[in-house]
């Protein structure tokens, strides 16, 4: 997994993205499974539609989990051009 600094360990790497354990640590996160039992969607709900920086500072809870499962992928992320 990643280390104190972000870098990822190459022997931690993973040929697949494990996505089995995914939902129980969404329903861990207490932000994430209020707004979920509430009746509300997993996105926050000030979200909008867009895929900015600040939906993603709102939507962190659930995108933490996901994107440190792909930083310990060996497959490779395409690069985002801004």
């Amino acid at each position: 997994m990643a280390n104190a600094k972000g870098k990822v360990h190459h022997s931690k790497l993973r040929s697949t993205l494990d996505l089995d354990t995914l939902p129980t640590e969404w329903d861990s996160d207490a932000t994430l499974r209020e707004r979920m039992r509430s009746g509300g969607t997993i996105l926050h709900p000030s979200s909008g539609g867009g895929e900015d920086i600040p939906t993603c500072v709102h939507n962190k809870e659930l995108l933490l989990p996901l994107l440190t499962r792909m930083a310990t992928s060996e497959k490779k992320v395409h690069a985002i051009n801004s």
